[in-house]
């Protein structure tokens, strides 16, 4: 087709005749022969439906000629589908079992007539497991309005390993490139380390007017033991790093001595101290009713340390996809850090902590929208979990609209007729920024009487809402800082936190 658009300007400007020359040149410019040139333009030229050489239609095969498929789609996926799934993996197990050749289900998955789709396993759900994840995430709609909370007043704590490398990994190379060669020991004794987060959800800091991305906390779970005896690695005494045993004692410490610090330190001002810290129920993480805990919250609730009500929730048993950790943000830290190798324990921990402090802002952002999304498809499947997430184009919504994707995102599916207690957010209005001094505050949203972003009675508008995101607001909130004293109480070699 180029051919000849190139070919009818130049025949034209030439009275029609096509000289040797034009021969040439075409030949040159597509990198082809002169007889395939002079081919095309005979048949251009046998095919013009008028004299002039303009609107012409050129039909370059009969139709309905060429070789006829001995298969088609609809036979095929017919034939498919009386086949069982744990038939149809590998290709080859598919093509002996209908008796279609490699080539042609290529072909058709090129076409997408043919799907290739992943599964992956997940947790046994009782009855009673169903239920409650119905009530925990209802109890984060707002049913007046059908929006989900802000998120605002919660944090999200989890522990995971993460691996020095991965057993199987995929690089994309030159043809004359050699793969890297990665050796270890044994394949199931790859050298790896514990770390616990904690995280919330991003937020505009109105009082120094930037975005406060969230990250709070992430500490390796190890202990240095110094070397017992010389090694051609290092001498005696030498400090070795060495995980430990995840226990009760071990969360509750990091809860009171990093977690529950870290948020005091870090968290923005004018979003309330009314915190909640959520976590999944796994064996070694304390109770709801810890009496160490809850004293340790007592003392935090005094009017001289802050007045922070700090509480500790469980999420729903067998539900990793109802924790923003399991999520979306391991997964998400861990691609970044398998970027960075390491060849040592001590470098695997700087570099997840790199890794951490580093995150993207606006990864932070889409990942809490994603658990607003999960919970509504968790009702929408009547507390179960084999729904498929739908895709929200988020990064496009944001080009598109040049703005973030909204705090409260709507719930579609059906609510309990018993509703749970809405989980508003205690979050003051002085976050965004409206009251210029404390002496024009009403007492009403003044910020030692937080008031509900969710609800009728203490609704946030359009307008509020934009401040909350960072699109404007410039007041400042006079809460006094606190000071924290971030020195280690455990600093013995057998228990210390990095």
């Amino acid at each position: 087709m180029l051919l000849w658009f190139f070919l009818t300007p130049m025949v034209k400007a030439d009275g029609g005749s096509l000289r040797n020359s034009i021969v040439v040149e075409a030949a040159q410019n597509f990198n082809t022969s002169t007889a395939t040139v002079k081919r095309v333009w005979r048949r251009y030229k046998h095919h013009c439906l008028s004299p002039s050489l303009e609107n012409t239609v050129v039909v370059g095969r009969k139709k309905g000629s060429g070789r006829k498929k001995k298969w088609n789609i609809d036979e095929i996926n017919a034939a498919m589908k009386e086949v069982p799934f744990s038939s149809r993996r590998p290709l080859a197990a598919l093509s002996n079992a209908i008796n279609v050749p490699r080539s042609t289900l290529h072909e058709y998955m090129r076409q997408g007539g043919i799907k290739r789709g992943t599964t992956a396993v997940k947790p046994m759900l009782t009855a009673a497991n169903i239920q409650a994840r119905i009530d925990y995430c209802a109890s984060f709609v707002d049913p007046s309005c059908r929006l989900f909370s802000h998120l605002l007043d919660i944090v999200h704590v989890d522990e995971k390993w993460f691996y020095m490398t991965e057993l199987t990994t995929t690089y994309y190379h030159a043809p004359d490139e050699e793969l890297p060669d990665r050796r270890v020991k044994h394949k199931s004794h790859i050298d790896k380390v514990m770390f616990a987060a904690a995280v919330a959800r991003p937020r505009y800091d109105a009082r120094n007017h930037c975005w406060w991305n969230g990250l709070i906390d992430i500490t390796p779970l190890i202990k240095r033991i110094p070397a017992q005896r010389n090694s051609k690695n290092r001498a005696a005494g030498t400090l070795e790093t060495h995980s430990i045993k995840v226990t009760r004692d071990v969360t509750r410490d990091w809860y009171m001595n990093h977690v529950v610090p870290s948020i005091i330190a870090a968290w923005p001002p004018g979003y309330g101290k009314d915190i909640t810290i959520n976590q999944d129920n796994a064996p070694p993480h304390p109770l709801v009713n810890d009496p160490e805990l809850l004293e340790y919250f007592a003392e935090w609730a005094k009017p001289e340390n802050g007045g922070w009500q700090i509480r500790l929730i469980c999420q729903p048993a067998n539900s990793p996809d109802l924790n923003i950790l399991d999520l979306a943000f391991f997964r998400a830290l861990q691609s970044v850090q398998q970027a960075n190798p390491s060849n040592t324990k001590d470098e695997l921990i700087a570099v997840v902590r790199q890794s951490f402090e580093n995150f993207p802002l606006e990864k932070c952002k889409k990942v809490w929208s994603t658990l607003q999304m999960v919970m509504d498809q968790v009702l929408i499947a009547n507390g179960n979990n084999n729904y498929k997430l739908p895709h929200m184009s988020k990064a496009k919504t944001i080009r598109r609209t040049g703005r973030d994707i909204p705090l409260r995102l709507p719930c579609t599916g059906p609510l309990p007729l018993i509703h749970p207690p809405f989980a508003t957010p205690a979050v003051s209005t002085a976050v965004a920024g409206v009251q210029a001094a404390p002496a024009t505050v009403s007492p009403a949203s003044s910020p030692t009487n937080n008031t509900h972003l969710d609800g009728p009675a203490g609704g946030i508008d359009s307008e509020d809402d934009d401040l909350l995101m960072g699109n404007g607001g410039d007041g400042h909130e006079d809460d006094d800082e606190m000071e924290i004293d971030w020195e280690d109480p455990h600093e013995e070699i057998e228990s210390a936190w990095i």
